[in-house]
C-alpha cells in the first residue's frame, strides 16, 4: 500500500490536469468540478452522515432501492452518494434522489481533496459500492476510524486477476472494510483469494429488482377501470419525444386486430404532454389528455398522462407497460428506465434494445424469461395483443418475480449490514 499512497500524495497536479481535460472534453462536470478536489457544493446537514459510494451510472442507480428502504428504517439520518462520472449524474437526475439524499462527486485519490472531502462531510459510516475503489480514500476512512462496508459486489475471473496485479494492496483495503457482501459464489470465491476476510465476507445477492411496488391510488383505478370495462390496453411509460412515431405506428397495427385497444401514454416530463397529444390527434381521432379533464370514452384511442406520482396506478390499470427511453432512435442514444416499477405490480415488461443504465437489471430479466425486448412497431404491436391473454403473461411475470424476490432478499440483508457497519 505504502508505494500507492507515496504515488498518490504527488498525483495532485497530475488529477487537476485530467480533470480539466476531461472538462473541456465535455467528460466532465464543468460547473461541479471542484467537488473532485473536496471542495464541497452543498452543506452538510446536521446530525449523523452515511456516505455511499457508487462509481458510475448503473452502480449508483442500483443503491436506490437501499437509500429509500435506509431513510425509512433511519429517520434522523443523512445520506451522502458519491459517484466519479458525469454520466452519473445524467442517470440520477432521471429517477431523482430518496429524501434526505446529497449527490457530490467523488474526490480524486489524492491527500488534499481527501482530507477536504472528510472534513466536510465527517461521515458516520462508509460504503463502498461494487469495484469502484480507490486506495488512499479508503485507507484515510480508516484511519480516522470511520467503520466501512463493501457491497453488491460481483467480479469476474479476469477482473480478479488484474487486482492480483496489485499486490497486497487490494488486500489491504479489503481489510479495511467491517463486511464485505458479494453478489454470487464465484465472486465471494475470487474475494477470498485476494484476500478477503471469510469471517466478514457472504454472499447477498445482487439488489436488482429491489424496489418496493409505487404506491397505487385504489379509488381512482376503479373509476377508470369502469370507464374502460372489458377494452384492451396497454402502457407506454417514461417515454422520449422520438419515440413517440413508433409507438403511434404499433398502436395503429395493433388496433387493426383489436379496435377498442387503448394506449395510456405517459411522457418522460409531463410537460411533454401537450405535444405528444396534439401528435396523437394527428393519428387518432379520440385523443384524451389527462390534465384537461378529457373522459375515457367508448371511442377514446389514446390517453395522454400528464400528473406526477401516479404511475402505480397506471402500471397497475394497464396488463402490458413498455418501458419508455429504450427505443433506437435518431440523435442521442437513450438509456433505458427502471423496469422494476412495472414488474413489481405484476405488469409484462416490454423494452427496446437501448437501457444502459439498467443493463444487469434488463439482463437479469431476460435470463429469467420476465421480459420481452421489442425493437419494431410490427414487433411492439404482435406482442401487446399477445399479452391482453392473461395465460401468455403468466411465464414473463413469474420470471420478473423470481428476480424481485432475489433482489428483496438481497435488500433486506444489505440494509442490516449497512446498519451494522453504521453502528458500530
Amino acid at each position: 500500500m505504502w508505494p500507492y499512497l507515496f504515488v498518490s500524495a504527488l498525483s495532485e497536479p497530475i488529477r487537476r490536469m485530467g480533470v480539466a481535460r476531461r472538462v473541456r472534453n465535455g467528460r466532465e462536470d464543468a460547473e461541479r468540478a471542484r467537488e473532485r478536489f473536496g471542495y464541497a457544493s452543498e452543506g452538510r446537514p446536521t446530525g449523523d452522515v452515511i456516505w455511499f459510494h457508487a462509481g458510475g451510472e448503473r452502480q449508483s442507480l442500483a443503491l436506490m432501492p437501499l437509500l429509500t428502504r435506509l431513510g425509512k428504517e433511519l429517520p434522523d439520518v443523512h445520506f451522502l452518494l458519491t459517484t466519479t462520472t458525469y454520466g452519473s449524474l445524467k442517470a440520477i437526475q432521471s429517477t431523482g434522489l430518496p429524501p434526505r439524499v446529497t449527490h457530490q462527486y467523488a474526490p480524486v485519490d489524492a491527500p488534499g481533496p481527501i482530507r477536504r472531502f472528510l472534513d466536510h462531510w465527517r461521515p458516520s459510516a462508509g460504503i463502498h459500492a461494487e469495484l469502484d475503489l480507490w486506495p488512499r480514500l479508503i485507507h484515510t476512512a480508516a484511519q480516522r476510524d470511520i467503520p466501512q462496508a463493501l457491497i453488491n459486489t460481483r467480479i469476474t475471473p479476469k477482473e480478479a486477476r488484474a487486482r492480483r496485479r496489485y499486490g497486497k494492496i487490494f488486500a489491504e483495503m479489503l481489510s479495511h472494510f467491517h463486511r464485505i457482501l458479494l453478489q454470487d459464489e464465484a465472486s465471494l470465491a475470487e474475494f477470498l483469494k485476494l484476500g478477503a476476510d471469510p469471517e466478514r465476507s457472504a454472499v447477498a445477492g445482487s439488489l436488482k429488482g429491489a424496489a418496493d411496488p409505487l404506491p397505487d391510488i385504489a379509488d381512482e383505478r376503479a373509476q377508470l377501470s369502469a370507464a374502460i370495462g372489458t377494452r384492451p390496453r396497454w402502457l407506454a411509460a417514461g417515454t422520449d419525444p422520438r419515440e413517440e412515431a413508433v409507438l403511434f405506428k404499433a398502436h395503429d397495427i395493433a388496433r387493426e386486430g383489436e379496435p377498442g385497444l387503448i394506449l395510456f401514454i405517459a411522457p418522460d416530463s409531463p410537460t411533454q404532454a401537450k405535444a405528444t397529444t396534439a401528435h396523437a390527434r394527428k393519428l387518432f381521432e379520440d385523443v384524451a389528455l389527462r390534465s384537461a379533464g378529457d373522459p375515457i370514452t367508448r371511442t377514446t384511442a389514446v390517453y395522454v398522462i400528464d400528473a406526477y406520482g401516479e404511475m402505480g396506478l397506471w402500471h397497475r390499470l394497464c396488463p402490458v407497460s413498455f418501458i419508455g427511453q429504450s427505443l433506437n432512435v435518431p440523435g442521442d442514444r437513450l438509456r433505458g428506465r427502471n423496469p422494476f416499477d412495472a414488474a413489481s405490480v405484476d405488469a409484462l415488461i416490454l423494452h427496446g434494445p437501448s437501457v444502459d443504465y439498467y443493463s444487469d437489471d434488463y439482463t437479469a430479466l431476460s435470463a429469467a424469461a420476465g421480459t420481452v425486448e421489442v425493437n419494431s412497431p410490427e414487433r411492439i404491436a404482435k406482442t401487446v395483443l399477445r399479452a391482453q391473454d392473461p395465460a401468455w403473461r403468466i411465464p414473463y411475470i413469474g420470471g420478473a418475480r423470481k428476480v424481485m424476490q432475489d433482489g428483496r432478499q438481497a435488500l433486506r440483508d444489505t440494509v442490516q449490514a449497512v446498519m451494522d457497519t453504521y453502528i458500530d
